[in-house]
């Protein structure tokens, strides 16, 4: 890969900057119609994608890695001061499982 300078990234990124202000002026201007049927299109493509049986077990880790995170996250603002981590959380997320 070759090397940029920090003038041609910053061109880079001001190329990117002005795409995405452009992509939200139109999705501003679409008409409703467009849009309803661009939502339409998103949720009969669901269909397309095979059930996983995986899927809820790889769910279920992700959540348990959250978790540890959130505990960790806790513990570093508020073990120093004796402050326990919470058992429970927003939504009634279980941070102790």
């Amino acid at each position: 890969m070759r090397a940029i300078t920090a003038e041609q990234a910053r061109a880079y990124l001001e190329r990117w900057d002005l795409a995405r202000d452009a992509e939200a002026v139109e999705l501003q201007r679409a008409p409703m119609a467009i849009k309803f049927r661009q939502l339409e299109a998103l949720m009969a493509s669901r269909d397309a994608f095979r059930n996983d049986p995986q899927r809820e077990q790889e769910i279920e880790s992700v959540r348990e890695r959250w978790a540890g995170l959130r505990r960790a996250f806790v513990c570093l603002k508020g073990c120093r001061e004796g402050i326990e981590p919470p058992t429970r959380g927003f939504s009634g997320t279980n941070f102790a499982s």
